[in-house]
């Protein structure tokens, strides 16, 4: 694919900028090859959440396992359960939720539940994981040829938990 039409010709604005120009013309006329354009990664959805953490730790002391298994999945559960402090857990993995629903464009309706995008938490770093509904919904926002790649920054603001999510479309 090329970036430029073959007779592309940079036009100098000032005089002061024309033996710039004139170099640069003559180094694309002389290496064609240099005009060829790569696909760059897309943007393919943007996400954000801001999630009060006491509200969640409210959720788990009185909704107890019947909140948490309508919106975590089995392995999430098993996951938070073993922390010290399990709200604040609960709480970044609800924010994540929220906001790659938000990045997939259609937040927790169209048939996209809570327990379709799985988020694992290693270490530091976390991964979403999709299915159902969730998956077939990126699969149609993704464009041909890119692979979708999820960005998750998880901010602390007092007592909110901020979380955005970046869907990006890498080209192979």
């Amino acid at each position: 694919m090329e970036c430029f039409p073959s007779q592309f010709v940079l036009r100098a604005r000032h005089s002061s900028q024309q033996s710039l120009v004139e170099g640069l013309n003559r180094v694309w006329a002389a290496a064609p090859s240099a005009h060829v354009c790569y696909e760059a990664s897309v943007i393919i959805g943007v996400g954000i959440d801001l999630c009060r953490i006491e509200r969640v730790r409210r959720s788990v002391d009185q909704l107890g396992d019947a909140w948490l298994s309508e919106v975590f999945t089995t392995k999430e559960r098993r996951q938070y359960l073993g922390v010290a402090d399990m709200g604040f857990a609960f709480a970044r993995g609800f924010a994540c939720k929220e906001a790659c629903a938000k990045a997939l464009g259609c937040g927790f309706s169209g048939g996209v539940q809570p327990r379709d995008i799985c988020i694992s938490d290693v270490g530091n770093c976390f991964h979403i994981s999709l299915q159902g509904p969730a998956w077939t919904r990126l699969r149609r926002m993704a464009p041909p040829k890119h692979v979708p790649k999820f960005q998750i920054d998880v901010a602390i603001f007092g007592p909110y938990l901020s979380c955005t999510v970046i869907i990006e479309g890498v080209a192979i």
